[in-house]
């Protein structure tokens, strides 16, 4: 219960002290057992090394950044970032294993990793651990008959921890009042219940936050859900973890929201 209690209020907060304190940063998170040094386009980020376990922030301008990281023999592959007024983007190391060159079993190697995705999925900027994937655009009709197109794309790790990007286009303006009504329809599409509700705005665009639990097959999940509109389009935004799931990555999924961005 206690993971879900600090989902929902990283989910949150993330998605409004952003709008709301108006800072433009970086966050660099070492998840590594070594200690790093984080880059910024080739340089020096922060005020010097980070320890394993640690973190630093760096105060940027809106812009396209190149992010990386060095502990003074290996970098990791660069991760491009781009960061609109007011907003963040997260950046980690991992270690990765090296079996190919290691003989030894009670030996360890490690190299950097760094494991963030960003990529734009039909208009929706956002930054996962994952590629998302999906089979293409499906047609469908609304509850009172009107046709719309959606695109959905999905990604999981291993433990079960699932993110989803859904983009619904309709036939006519999706509107404020609707957002309520898109919201309703998933959850009872999961034989769900609302557990918590916001209104908020992503990339300036009218939207509503929810924490929503549904019970599938014995075990409970619950899901972040959050629905933007503009014009014909619903953008939105799902991340799914099963409430007895104790490794849930929860600066991923943070950053997940707080780094969506709508073109």
């Amino acid at each position: 219960m206690r993971k879900f209690l600090a989902l929902a209020l990283l989910f949150l907060a993330s998605s409004f002290v952003l709008a709301q304190d108006g800072r433009t940063r970086i966050d660099y998170y070492n998840k590594s057992s070594q200690t790093v040094r984080m880059l910024i386009n080739g340089n020096p980020a922060c005020t010097g090394d980070v320890m394993p376990g640690g973190y630093c922030t760096e105060p940027v301008n809106p812009g396209t950044y190149v992010l990386s990281a060095t502990n003074g023999r290996q970098e990791t592959s660069p991760f491009t970032c781009t960061i609109n007024d007011g907003g963040e983007c997260n950046y980690t190391v991992f270690d990765a294993q090296q079996s190919s060159v290691n003989n030894n079993p009670n030996l360890r190697t490690v190299s950097l990793q760094s494991v963030n995705i960003r990529k734009s999925y039909s208009g929706v900027n956002a930054t996962t651990p994952m590629e998302l994937t999906t089979n293409g655009p499906v047609a469908g009709t609304t509850v009172d008959g009107q046709p719309y197109t959606e695109t959905k794309y999905t990604g999981s790790v291993a433990n079960g921890d699932t993110y989803i990007i859904d983009v619904a286009t309709y036939n006519t303006p999706v509107g404020i009042n609707n957002l309520n009504n898109i919201t309703n329809y998933f959850v009872k599409e999961v034989n769900g219940t609302i557990l918590n509700q916001v209104d908020a705005t992503l990339s300036g665009l009218p939207a509503k936050l929810s924490i929503v639990e549904a019970v599938r097959n014995g075990r409970t999940v619950r899901y972040g859900y959050e629905v933007a509109e503009q014009g014909n389009t619903a953008y939105i935004l799902i991340f799914a973890s099963w409430l007895d799931v104790t490794d849930t990555d929860m600066n991923a999924m943070e950053t997940f929201f707080s780094s969506a961005t709508i073109n």
